[in-house]
């Protein structure tokens, strides 16, 4: 287990717990939810949910979108048989993209943080023609040197933050940071940002 480490205002660090190995954690289906809400580029017929964990994300766009076929790769077997997705491949995600021979029309992941650029990298090219890739992330992706020619060569159409803060800590507390989805999609990218209506009360 590595140790959570958060930064004070003061720029001091203080462990803060253990995270799992893996850095699974479940996503928050109101957060699922809002960002489905704002639609997709087109209505999904085949979906991907990558590194599905139990397979919250897709069936969450199975629901909105009846046609949708889930597929669900997952790492995890455990999880795997609990997902309830159309078809499930049990692999790890960044070992199986570069074989596969098809597209979907929606690809959607929570990946694990400590690998989310790889996941990110990963999953552009699976999206077919016309269709939506959608990445949850931690605000910091964006930022970074080693990021920035990625980001200039690969630019999000929106950025969609949560003003509501979620829980990706061991201890089930709300997560110091902030989170976004990233959306890529047709047309002309201009990474707008857009604040999704995720506020309590």
């Amino acid at each position: 287990m590595s140790a959570a480490v958060q930064l004070a205002l003061d720029g001091t660090a203080a462990t803060v717990g253990a995270r799992p190995d893996d850095d699974h954690y479940r996503t928050p289906t109101w957060l699922v939810e809002a960002v489905l809400a704002q639609g997709l580029s087109i209505p999904p017929r085949a979906v991907l949910d990558a590194g599905a964990g139990d397979g919250r994300l897709g069936r969450a766009v199975a629901r909105r979108f009846r046609d949708a076929a889930t597929w669900g790769v997952e790492i995890d077997p455990a999880r795997l048989a609990s997902s309830g997705l159309d078809r499930q491949i049990e692999a790890d995600f960044l070992a199986w993209a570069p074989t596969c021979d098809r597209t979907f029309d929606c690809v959607i992941a929570n990946p694990p943080f400590r690998l989310w650029d790889e996941f990110a990298r990963a999953m552009l090219p699976l999206v077919a023609p016309g269709g939506t890739c959608l990445v949850l992330g931690f605000v910091n992706v964006l930022g970074g040197q080693a990021r920035a020619a990625w980001w200039r060569e690969h630019p999000p159409s929106r950025i969609w933050l949560s003003p509501r803060r979620a829980s990706f800590t061991p201890d089930g507390a709300t997560d110091s940071r902030d989170c976004c989805w990233i959306s890529w999609e047709p047309g002309e990218r201009r990474a707008e940002v857009r604040w999704l209506p995720t506020e309590l009360g």
